[in-house]
């Protein structure tokens, strides 16, 4: 059951999530399904901002990384801004089972206030 392997965290996140913070929802009762909304990184030119995301659990999570693309239109080096993919290493090749879907949403706000030079998404 897919339940099972949602971390402690990410249920907080979803059972009560803190104003101002990051936030996840289930999309019709689905815990395969989820959106997603995190805040624009102070002192950049998304701050204010929110941005709302796609999160799709796939069966063998935690083993694999979920996938994550942006609903919001944004512009970004790492973010197509017509399909709203994501181009991070963690989303790819570098997720690991003992990360979680609070650690995501966090590296997205990184990846807001950074540009990942190395990982630029090509057209």
């Amino acid at each position: 059951m897919i339940l099972a392997k949602i971390n402690p965290c990410t249920l907080t996140l979803l059972i009560c999530p803190v104003q101002n913070s990051n936030k996840l929802e289930l999309v019709d009762d689905c815990w395969t399904e989820l959106s997603g909304e995190i805040t624009g990184p102070f002192g950049t030119p998304y701050e204010g901002g929110k941005f709302l995301l796609a999160i799709k659990i796939p069966e063998r999570y935690p083993f694999v990384p979920p996938n994550v693309r942006f609903i919001t239109k944004i512009w970004h080096p790492n973010i197509s801004s017509a399909t709203g993919v994501i181009c991070l290493d963690i989303l790819k090749d570098n997720w690991a089972a003992a990360m979680s879907l609070r650690t995501v949403l966090l590296s997205l706000q990184v990846l807001l206030d950074f540009v990942h030079f190395i990982q630029i998404l090509y057209y």
